[in-house]
């Protein structure tokens, strides 16, 4: 079950409530994810500064909380849902 519910296409199982790529969205979270691991390795190399790789933090996590915000409300009321934001299906499952 958990392995299902981790698949990036969980979204097509639900509801949409709008006009939203859910697949484009979960896409743009994961390359953004990757971003910032890029960043968090040029920072140990002392390829940028602290500020910068800050910066670059911190800007992901606000594309990733508005992706999420609208990732949730093409989701809908669906008990599914709270799956589409999560990375780690597994925790949410025995919550």
């Amino acid at each position: 079950m958990i392995e299902r519910l981790s698949r990036p296409d969980l979204a097509d199982l639900l509801p949409q409530r709008a006009t939203v790529d859910v697949a484009a969205l979960r896409a743009e979270v994961i390359a953004i994810e990757a971003r910032k691991k890029n960043a968090g390795k040029m920072y140990a190399r002392g390829g940028i500064d602290e500020e910068t790789f800050q910066d670059t933090f911190e800007e992901a996590d606000r594309l990733i909380a508005e992706i999420n915000e609208q990732l949730k409300a093409a989701a809908g009321e669906s008990p599914l849902a709270v799956f589409i934001t999560s990375d780690d299906t597994a925790a949410i499952w025995v919550v």
